[in-house]
C-alpha cells in the first residue's frame, strides 16, 4: 500500500497552487507515495470555513505522514494554518517532514529586522521559528526535493523488519 502524505503549506494561496501541488504530487508518486493537498479535500468555492477546516483535518487523518512547506508568509514564522496542521498531525503521532526551512537565519533574527513593533518578549533559541514548531517536526530541510527524500528514508526503516 502507498504511503499517503498530505501537502501542508501556503502554496493554496498562490496564483499558480495547482501547478505547484501537481509537481509536489509526481515528485511524491516517482517515490511510491500518494501526495494529497488542501484542494484534494473536495469542497468547493462556496464553503464555509468551518467545513474546509475540517476537511483538511479528514485529510491529514487519512494521510501517513505530513509534507509541510514552512516558508515565512505574511512575517517572520511560517503559515498559521500550515503551522495548525503541523501540530493536529503531531497530536495524531504522524511525522512532520518539512522544507523551505531556511537555518541560516533565526526567528528572533527575523523578529528583529522590524516586522514586529510589539516590544513583547522575543524568545532566543536559536530556532527558524517559534520553538514549538521547530523543535516538533521529524526533520527540517531547505528544498522540498530534500524533504520528500526524507519521506521516502523514513518510509523505508518503517517497513524494514528489525533484528536484534
Amino acid at each position: 500500500m502507498q504511503p499517503r502524505v498530505y501537502l501542508a503549506g501556503p502554496t493554496c494561496f498562490l496564483d499558480d497552487a495547482q501547478q505547484l501541488y501537481d509537481d509536489l504530487k509526481a515528485r511524491c508518486l516517482v517515490h511510491g507515495m500518494i501526495g494529497l493537498s488542501p484542494c484534494d479535500s473536495g469542497v468547493g468555492g462556496s464553503a464555509d470555513a468551518h467545513m474546509i477546516r475540517n476537511r483538511n483535518l479528514e485529510l491529514i487523518q487519512s494521510c501517513d505522514a505530513l509534507l509541510a512547506d514552512l516558508r515565512p508568509f505574511r512575517g517572520p514564522s511560517a503559515d498559521c494554518g500550515t503551522v495548525y496542521e503541523c501540530g493536529y498531525a503531531s497530536a495524531l503521532n504522524k511525522p512532520v517532514f518539512a522544507y523551505y526551512v531556511w537555518q541560516d537565519i533565526t526567528y528572533r533574527d527575523k523578529v528583529l529586522a522590524g516586522v514586529t513593533q510589539d516590544r513583547a518578549a522575543i524568545e532566543d533559541f536559536g530556532l527558524f521559528d517559534n520553538l514549538m514548531l521547530a523543535t516538533g517536526l521529524q526533520s527540517t530541510h531547505e528544498t522540498p526535493e530534500d524533504a520528500i527524500s526524507a519521506l521516502v528514508t523514513y518510509f523505508k526503516r518503517l517497513h524494514t523488519p528489525q533484528h536484534d
